[in-house]
């Protein structure tokens, strides 16, 4: 039996026919996850401002064709994952008052109802009880998970799930992202470029991750199946 190794490919994303990122990820769900990059690093306001999208699975890259007045940032200051040149400082993003809707600011706070969620994301995390090595993120709207991405990436995933909304026609204000995985500072970015409100995990963030969401009014949730979660911004 040979031993298990988790797919990964090094993916090209062109924007009006220029280079704009190489995101190394899982190779599913290719033109979602242009599309949330390209939203959720800020390259483009509105799902409207993309004209068309198109993954080529053999080339392994997608290219995308934006109204060039849509575009925030040149294609060659553009890069992976990561750069602090694409970064704004924490004092940088202006301070709002918290986006958590009622509803879910209920299930965020109580461990049972976000348990059970969790549950039905790893229960569809086919790659993950294949062989593991993958992380696992799911969208919870009105409630219910509506859908599972897997990734080698753990900011491809949050690219994935915003690409898939929005294409879905789901409001991202009003859901409630679960991932298997750390939140960085870059995730709390795209949190806040995209609405997203508030985002659990089975892990803890950064304290970058946790700077932005005090400064942005994002919720996040910490060893979310713990008897205790960890919550932030922390109050009281």
């Amino acid at each position: 039996m040979s031993p298990y190794a988790v797919d990964e490919s090094a993916v090209q994303v062109l924007v009006n026919g220029l280079p704009a990122a190489c995101l190394h990820c899982t190779p599913q769900h290719l033109e979602e996850m242009a599309l949330g990059w390209l939203l959720g690093e800020g390259f483009v306001a509105d799902f409207e401002d993309v004209e068309e999208i198109e993954a080529d699975m053999v080339l392994r890259t997608v290219s995308v064709r934006a109204t060039a007045t849509s575009l925030s940032r040149p294609a060659d200051r553009a890069g992976s994952h990561g750069s602090c040149e694409r970064w704004p400082s924490v004092a940088d993003i202006p301070p709002e008052t918290s986006r958590t809707p009622a509803e879910l600011g209920q299930l965020v706070s109580d461990p049972a109802r976000l348990r059970p969620l969790f549950k039905a994301m790893f229960d569809r995390a086919i790659l993950r009880e294949a062989g593991g090595g993958i992380h696992t993120g799911a969208l919870v709207h009105a409630g219910e998970v509506r859908l599972v991405i897997e990734d080698v990436g753990r900011h491809n995933l949050v690219d994935k799930i915003v690409g898939h909304a929005v294409r879905g026609g789901i409001s991202l204000p009003d859901s409630l992202i679960l991932l298997s995985a750390r939140i960085s500072g870059a995730i709390a970015l795209k949190l806040w470029r995209t609405g997203v409100p508030a985002v659990a995990t089975i892990s803890v963030p950064s304290t970058m991750a946790t700077d932005i969401a005090s400064r942005c009014g994002i919720t996040i949730v910490g060893r979310s199946l713990k008897q205790s979660p960890l919550h932030y911004p922390v109050t009281g």
